[in-house]
């Protein structure tokens, strides 16, 4: 089955293509499955952008964080795409810049738990020393 999709359309509703499925005959097919199905469906035909983040994208998804919070598809609008050979723009998924912005505040985490734990080291050791 084909469901067209509007390309210039800002924000796809999952929940009315599921609907638009059932009443076609489909068996019953959750708002989820549809999103994941598409997701699964770009990313076979070359449309999602998954080269590394450079600096830029990173600076960029972290400030527009600040400022929308977990507006992931919205973030996703504002990074910049790349041409393929049949000149139709690559883009970066919510998933990818969600999963990607979670993975660095992770890396943060890990980072500041490495540096308290030397700092409680060295405390640790310094009064041993003392005492």
């Amino acid at each position: 089955m084909e469901v067209e999709v509007n390309k210039n359309k800002e924000y796809c509703d999952w929940n009315i293509i599921s609907k638009q499925l059932i009443l076609q005959g489909y068996h019953e097919v959750s708002a989820d499955e549809c999103k994941e199905r598409w997701t699964i469906l770009q990313n076979q035909h070359g449309i999602i952008n998954k080269d590394p983040f450079s600096k830029q994208e990173e600076e960029l998804i972290i400030r527009k964080h600040k400022e929308t919070g977990n507006k992931w598809v919205e973030i996703s609008k504002l990074l910049p795409g790349r041409y393929n050979t049949k000149h139709n723009i690559l883009n970066r998924s919510d998933n990818q810049i969600k999963n990607y912005f979670y993975g660095l505040v992770r890396k943060e985490i890990r980072r500041l738990n490495s540096e308290f734990h030397k700092v409680n080291k060295y405390k640790s050791n310094l009064l041993r020393i003392l005492i």
